[in-house]
């Protein structure tokens, strides 16, 4: 009995303990909101993003602070020094938050003050431009001042950032051939090999680069150096079964059969694909073997690219853009003669498609409206 005592006594105790707690923390997060509504210096709103920076991918949680932390930058972005514009633009490429409001600020900032911009800002900031699709509202300007940067500085940057800057660069369609002419030079990669710089994102990025000059500056006849990437891709073909269940079943169903498509294409570039099918001139599918053969011979069959994008379902993604890199993989696909067929995660995985004939009419719609 004594015992038993002893525990309930112990869980009258945690349960206040909790209901303390949880007050503690509301607390705390009225606080917090305040401090960013009441704050009137950009500098301490920049330290405000690094207190959020420690909450690491809780950020949908604090989808509402952070949005206010951006509009409130936007208000007071007349205060922003070249320190002010460093820690922001690294803090949402980190944490991968790409509100136009805050997008929309920086490029302001960069276009009016761009000799003052350090030259690593600058690649964070193009970085974070190429990522999140974002069109800055002076486009044409925006694109000649970086182009401009670009050329005057890139020689003072390091290797890493010089990759970097350029791929952003290839993502936006505005990196100058020159650049690109002396990242595939015989010396440049040498360089590269020199400083060990073989980790997958400084690969991938590289990749990235080839492909660009291959397809997109044919005339400047660099040749496609990596032939060996498969393996790279296994793990993103398993990410996207687990956001896209039932679309294979679907996709039978649509066409007629398995037969008439093949899961997880990997193009001679290393696009990847999620399903590779063709149509012929009256827009029926054809049996994938058969008209895989033909392809190989003449142009009969027209290739069909459904491109599954695994998308962030999150408050912050309000302009539910394509990302850089997507844009520029269905832009590249169809220079190789494909229509592509983007679908997205949030709309497969959204109520109205549980009902299997919902399933089949959207498939049907994507699939013989290109």
């Amino acid at each position: 009995m004594r015992s038993f005592g002893m525990q309930s006594s112990l869980l009258q105790h945690l349960r206040t303990m909790e209901s303390e707690v949880i007050d503690l923390h509301i607390q705390l997060e009225r606080a917090f909101v305040e401090k960013i509504k009441t704050t009137t210096e950009l500098e301490k709103l920049c330290d405000v993003t690094y207190k959020l920076d420690s909450f690491g991918n809780s950020k949908d949680r604090h989808a509402y602070k952070f949005s206010l932390l951006f509009d409130r930058m936007a208000k007071l972005s007349h205060f922003m020094t070249t320190e002010d514009f460093h820690r922001i633009v690294v803090f949402i490429c980190r944490q991968k938050l790409y509100q136009t409001v805050i997008l929309d600020t920086l490029t302001k900032y960069f276009i009016e003050h761009n000799e003052a911009v350090m030259e690593t800002s600058f690649v964070w900031l193009v970085y974070a431009i190429a990522m999140s699709g974002y069109e800055p509202q002076e486009q044409s300007v925006f694109n000649k001042l970086c182009i401009e940067k670009t050329l005057n500085h890139f020689n003072k940057m390091d290797i890493e950032e010089q990759i970097s800057l350029a791929y952003g660069l290839s993502i936006l369609q505005i990196c100058p051939q020159e650049i690109l002419c002396q990242i595939f030079s015989l010396e440049y990669l040498v360089l590269v090999d020199k400083h060990r710089l073989r980790g997958q994102d400084v690969s991938i990025k590289i990749m990235g680069l080839n492909r660009c000059a291959v397809l997109e500056y044919p005339q400047l006849n660099i040749p496609w150096f990596h032939e060996s990437y498969e393996d790279q891709f296994i793990n993103y073909f398993d990410m996207l079964d687990h956001h896209f269940n039932y679309l294979p079943e679907a996709l039978s169903q649509v066409l007629g059969g398995p037969k008439f498509f093949q899961k997880n294409v990997l193009t001679p570039y290393f696009h990847p694909i999620y399903a590779e099918l063709f149509l012929d001139e009256n827009k029926r599918p054809v049996y994938y073997s058969k008209a895989k053969q033909v392809q190989a011979k003449n142009a009969q069959y027209q290739p069909i690219a459904i491109v599954a994008f695994a998308e962030q379902s999150t408050p912050l993604n309000e302009d539910k853009k394509l990302t850089g890199i997507l844009q520029t993989y269905i832009r590249q696909l169809e220079i190789i003669g494909y229509k592509v067929v983007v679908i997205r995660s949030t709309e497969w995985n959204s109520m109205a498609m549980y009902d299997e004939d919902e399933r089949v009419n959207y498939l049907m719609k994507k699939l013989f409206t290109v």
